[in-house]
């Protein structure tokens, strides 16, 4: 009976000590994953405020598209209007030409469409070139 106790008492040892190593070895692990969490949670945080930062850069590059996009329609519209007003000051470069080439009053005003007195200023301006 005493050898009947000492192998349980050997066993109960064992027990002890394999309990106490496993016991061990799930506290390392603990303690692991503890600092694996730790690292992954400070890792998500770099990853939200760098998310933050690019919202900001996101939407102040769309406010400086919307203001880029606004200048182009305006310099667009100021363009069409130099536009406008070229072709209006168009009949005064061909009424020269015409009064160069031996056109008078009522040709300038029947081709280009201007009034008799500006056909007659401009008649008046070409000849003082000439003389000149």
């Amino acid at each position: 009976m005493d050898s009947i106790l000492i192998i349980v008492g050997v066993g109960i040892v064992v027990a002890l000590v394999v309990s106490a190593a496993a016991l061990a070895l799930a506290l390392v692990q603990v303690r692991r994953q503890g600092a694996v969490l730790s690292q992954r949670d400070q890792e998500l945080a770099s990853l939200k405020e760098e998310m933050r930062a690019l919202c900001a850069g996101a939407l102040g590059l769309d406010q400086r598209m919307a203001a880029v996009e606004q200048r182009g329609r305006q310099l667009k519209e100021r363009q069409e209007q130099i536009e406008l007003r070229e072709q209006g000051d168009r009949p005064y470069p061909q009424a020269i030409r015409m009064v160069q080439n031996g056109a008078g009053v009522d040709e300038l005003v029947s081709v280009c469409g201007l009034s008799r007195n500006e056909a007659d200023l401009i008649v008046m301006m070409h000849r003082v070139d000439a003389a000149s």
